[in-house]
């Protein structure tokens, strides 16, 4: 294939390496799989994580992958592999002996394969693993737990990565500690619920994901010094809120951390925190509102920090105006629970991109103080108002392409300027019962795109093709309308 032999070396890598997924690829998994590999070229005033997304770039630019999705940043989320392109490179891999990816037909599987990608359960697999000792990679997306005989022994020593994400398993062998190579270990989605008790012995580990599995406790993490990237939000609750983990009181030894996420706060974590200066993405629950100031001048220090998610424990106010300089590289901001006003600071986000207010209880419109916000993409209110009237000014929200307005429970008005949210793609209105009028200016949205409005039964007849409200809603490709309960 030209195209492949065209690439660059560390990007054949790369490549190569794509095919071991079955369909969609997460962006940001891949690029932590490749770093753990030591694809990924240290280039200077950039972190590994970023030079693997230019990377990830370029294939795409060529062609060599394809995009499935992008976040409400514009950030490219998922991408995926054709499947002619998909299947040359699983050839090209195996000639390799790069990657052996086993898909329930037949695989040889040889004393040099270094990878293996298990997607489909294959008796030869559990037959040869004592043939593939040389392993450094193992990565599992079946769902047979026979599979899983595999790691019953786990004597790969030159294992970098093992990938369980989704995979019907309850427990880690206490062997797992023996693999003094690994670093990239992903129990994400299983059903594990502890870790062996001499996890510490991982030194190399970079990436450690718990989310949505059952581990409560972290034994030794401390230890392991190398690690960049450590997710543990343990399951969201019946009512949306994410439920986290405690950390050791000296997890603030992990100097190299840019991604934390989950933990739970107490009146020495939001002291501590600040010591983590590397951070691009925070995630802190079950804030109590006294420690609001402290939490504040800790995120002041993390002038690295992308992405910000603080949720307040159930019932307490969010005290975040104390924070006197927000990172100036901040582009994704969720806040939940109650703000009352919006904080001070807001205006200083310059370079927001996506912000998400839930159960703020808002008493002002908050539009009035986001619209000049200029990279602003994304806004989604849930349950973030009180008030009955939303409005935009003309030439507000100039970069905003979506906005939910969800449960704001007296809103009955919203007014548009002309010359208002100039870029807008994508309007949502759900659960607001007391809404039952088109926005006021929406036929004015030229760029809208895509309207999902749950209505009144009322409205429903009006907005239909011989309805007196149609002819302002008729320019949008998209138009779902949800006949609205009520009682809800």
């Amino acid at each position: 294939m030209l195209s492949f032999h065209e690439l660059p070396s560390h990007l054949k890598n790369c490549f190569l390496y794509c095919s071991a997924f079955p369909d969609k690829i997460k962006t940001k998994r891949v690029v932590r799989l490749w770093i753990a590999e030591g694809f990924v070229k240290e280039e200077e005033g950039e972190t590994m994580e970023q030079t693997a997304e230019k990377y990830l770039i370029q294939l795409v630019h060529r062609s060599m992958l394809q995009v499935s999705k992008t976040d409400d940043g514009g950030t490219l989320k998922e991408c995926c592999m054709h499947g002619v392109m998909r299947r040359i490179a699983i050839s090209i891999s195996k000639q390799r002996n790069f990657i052996i990816t086993c898909e329930g037909h037949e695989e040889r599987l040889t004393d040099v394969a270094r990878r293996l990608s298990i997607i489909e359960d294959d008796d030869k697999i559990k037959t040869g693993s004592g043939r593939i000792s040389y392993l450094r990679s193992l990565l599992v997306f079946s769902t047979d737990a026979r599979t899983l005989n595999l790691l019953a022994a786990l004597r790969f020593r030159l294992l970098r990565v093992l990938d369980l994400y989704g995979a019907p398993v309850e427990s880690l062998p206490n062997a797992v500690c023996n693999l003094f190579n690994l670093k990239y270990l992903s129990i994400r989605r299983t059903k594990v619920n502890v870790l062996p008790k001499h996890f510490g012995r991982l030194r190399k580990l970079q990436t450690l994901d718990l989310q949505y599995s059952r581990v409560k406790e972290l034994p030794s993490v401390t230890k392991l010094l190398n690690l960049r990237h450590l997710f543990i939000i343990r399951s969201v609750d019946e009512i949306g809120l994410s439920v986290g983990m405690q950390t050791p009181g000296n997890i603030w030894n992990l100097k190299d951390l840019q991604t934390l996420e989950g933990i739970v706060s107490n009146n020495k974590v939001v002291l501590l925190v600040q010591n983590l200066k590397r951070l691009r993405s925070f995630v802190i629950l079950d804030v109590k509102m006294f420690d609001g100031v402290a939490l504040g001048a800790s995120i002041e220090k993390m002038r690295f920090l992308n992405n910000l998610q603080v949720q307040a424990m159930e019932g307490e106010e969010l005290e975040l105006e104390s924070l006197a300089s927000p990172p100036s590289q901040l582009q994704k901001l969720f806040l939940i629970g109650h703000l009352q006003r919006l904080p001070h600071w807001f205006s200083f986000l310059n370079n927001l991109k996506v912000l998400r207010l839930r159960s703020s209880w808002l008493n002002e419109d908050p539009l009035r103080s986001l619209q000049s916000l200029p990279e602003l993409v994304c806004l989604e209110l849930h349950k973030a108002y009180e008030g009955k009237e939303l409005w935009c000014e003309a030439g507000g929200f100039r970069s905003l392409r979506t906005l939910r307005l969800i449960k704001l429970s007296q809103l009955n008005q919203i007014t548009i300027e002309v010359g208002a949210m100039g870029s807008l793609r994508e309007l949502q209105l759900s659960r607001c019962r007391e809404f039952n009028t088109l926005p006021q200016g929406i036929e004015c949205l030229t760029t809208l795109e895509k309207l999902y409005f749950e209505v009144s039964e009322e409205l429903l007849q009006r907005m239909q093709p011989n309805g007196d409200e149609y002819q302002k809603i008729s320019h949008i490709s998209t138009v779902d309308l949800i006949l609205r309960d009520d009682v809800i």
